[in-house]
């Protein structure tokens, strides 16, 4: 079995992956040298999604797919909810709900206060602002 998987990282970007056990590859993102880079420098990094594959070929194809898209479409794709569990055991379906809820509420809240720091920088330095030349 494989994995595509996408990361958010402490910084409010996402990464886009692909392995063959998930729980390892995500224990090397946030304590190993063997971890990408990227992530690397934006520990810790939180699992957001991820879907399974029959093969490492089609989990490379998805990884590709995925980081071509869009932040904006990489957050629809994440808070998509699940199917409802149908039977005897509701509770299941209404869990999954209930953590949605809340990585949408800690998705919000990370780029609310991403969106209010970059209002406040560009209020610091009005345009009428002239730099100094680095000419003498």
């Amino acid at each position: 079995m494989f994995f595509t998987y996408l990361l958010l990282c402490s910084d409010g970007t996402f990464y886009a992956g692909s392995t063959n056990d998930l729980d390892k590859r995500l224990h090397a993102h946030n304590h190993l040298k063997s971890g990408a880079h990227y992530t690397k420098i934006r520990r810790p990094v939180k699992l957001v999604w991820s879907q399974n594959c029959r093969t490492y070929s089609t989990a490379r194809k998805r990884e590709a797919e995925i980081k071509k898209l869009t932040r904006k479409k990489k957050l629809v794709l994440i808070t998509k909810r699940p199917p409802e569990t149908k039977g005897p055991n509701k509770t299941r379906g209404k869990t999954r709900g209930n953590s949605h809820s809340a990585l949408v509420r800690f998705l919000h809240r990370g780029l609310t206060d991403r969106l209010h720091r970059r209002q406040a920088d560009a209020r610091a330095i009005p345009d009428s602002t002239v730099l100094p030349s680095s000419r003498n």
